[in-house]
């Protein structure tokens, strides 16, 4: 036809002629980080194809046409402010599925039975035509995000071990299913739904309030894929799916949104990339005080990683004066890397010991890394273990009985950084207690 009706919220609703060339404000999110637990990742590559494998239904395919090919219908969300007429008129789920920002996706993905969002959606395979080679170490570190909008939506997930022209010959690795409760807490937003139910026509659905825009990280080790291992991608499907990914002609063809176990409701956003940790947390391990020792001697610093990592992890690690000087230690700056797959490494500190007595003398510790967590900065000690010799001088060696007294003198060696306690005692001789010896 000559005209598009749609609607946006919090916009307008109206028909738009179709040779009108609107200013859209447009809203596009793009992922800047990503964490897992104690580790920061970054997408290394992306699968090449996203394939829909679609099946008719009582629903999608009701009469209204008599084409005996399946109907391409595509249900798609927008963040609000965006309009179909941004994205083409074809809005294409699997576009939008690869196109890698996060505000558009597919709604109601394997829903086949409940109008008016409903589609004939039974498998997506996320392909790698050249095939993906695993690392031999660090499996349970790298994998896949799935994203969704609401982040409540059950679905399976399995590694495609083997493809073919026929993708109902596909092989597949282990099958893990995913629960609502597997999801992260994510970014709330506001999104309008369109549905173009005869492939051509797009219409608005629905206008949906704040849904939470949140992932599932889903590492190799769980799709069960081993070490030099290639795969070719992997593929989801419904809760209410088998085991067997393989004949997606075969699947159940009553999948509803309404019950989270058997849910087909997956909100699917830009998935389909490989996610690698480039940095795990850092923290400082290492003495807080130590004796100085009477010649050049070492103490050695820990950097470790709260998990190992398939890349190297850049550390600063810097030693700065407190009221120690490079009179008394080696004062540097020096960046450290920790090896890929490797949970430490060591920094050697020389301290300069010597034999003077001094005050105890200190120097600060400090790392900065990417990411840092638990201790990052120790202010360490040099013990004096160095003591000056003390010395008893009599004053006189005799003294007649008139109540006078013996004058005894205490000295040091050298002089003492602290006060110097002594100890003394007398002790009987020929003469005793009650010859009034104090």
């Amino acid at each position: 036809g000559s005209e598009l009706d749609f609607s946006i919220l919090n916009s307008f609703d109206g028909i738009l002629p179709t040779q009108a060339t609107p200013t859209i404000d447009t809203v596009s999110f793009s992922l800047t980080s990503l964490s897992v637990g104690a580790l920061q990742y970054t997408q290394q590559s992306v699968v090449d194809t996203v394939a829909l494998r679609r099946v008719d239904n009582p629903v999608t395919n009701d009469g209204s046409t008599t084409d005996s090919t399946v109907l391409e219908r595509n249900i798609v969300f927008l963040i609000d402010g965006n309009t179909p007429a941004g994205l083409g008129i074809t809005m294409q789920e699997e576009v939008l599925i690869n196109m890698g920002t996060f505000d558009r996706g597919s709604d109601n993905l394997f829903v086949n039975n409940m109008v008016p969002n409903t589609n004939n959606i039974e498998r997506v395979d996320f392909i790698s035509t050249g095939g993906i080679t695993a690392p031999a170490t660090d499996l349970d570190k790298i994998g896949f995000v799935i994203f969704e909008r609401g982040g409540n939506d059950a679905f399976k997930i399995a590694a495609i071990t083997m493809i073919d022209s026929d993708p109902t010959m596909f092989s597949f690795g282990t099958v893990v299913s995913v629960v609502d409760t597997n999801f992260g807490m994510g970014t709330n937003i506001d999104t309008t739904v369109f549905n173009d139910t005869d492939g051509m026509m797009i219409f608005t659905s629905t206008d949906v309030p704040a849904q939470a825009l949140s992932g599932v990280f889903i590492s190799f080790q769980e799709l069960g894929i081993g070490a030099n291992q290639m795969f070719f991608g992997f593929a989801l499907t419904a809760a209410d799916v088998g085991t067997d990914f393989a004949d997606f002609t075969m699947f159940p063809l009553d999948t509803s949104d309404m019950t989270a176990a058997t849910s087909g409701g997956l909100d699917l956003v830009a998935s389909g990339a490989i996610y690698v940790p480039i940095t795990s947390s850092v923290t400082l391990v290492g003495p807080a005080s130590f004796p100085e020792m009477n010649s050049t001697n070492n103490v050695t610093y820990t950097l470790s990683l709260a998990s190992t990592i398939p890349n190297p992890t850049i550390v600063t690690f810097s030693l700065t004066n407190g009221t120690a000087d490079n009179m008394d230690y080696t004062p540097f700056t020096q960046t450290i890397t920790i090896p890929a797959s490797t949970s430490t490494s060591t920094v050697t500190v020389t301290i300069s010991g010597d034999t003077v007595p001094e005050a105890d003398e200190t120097f600060n510790v400090s790392i900065a890394a990417a990411q840092t967590t638990g201790t990052t900065s120790i202010q360490a000690t040099i013990v004096n273990d160095d003591f000056p010799t003390v010395n008893l001088i009599p004053g006189t060696v005799s003294q007649s009985e008139s109540n006078t007294a013996f004058v005894y003198t205490v000295s040091l060696s050298e002089t003492a950084p602290t006060a110097t306690t002594v100890t003394y005692q007398t002790q009987d001789g020929t003469a005793n207690w009650w010859h009034r010896l104090t």
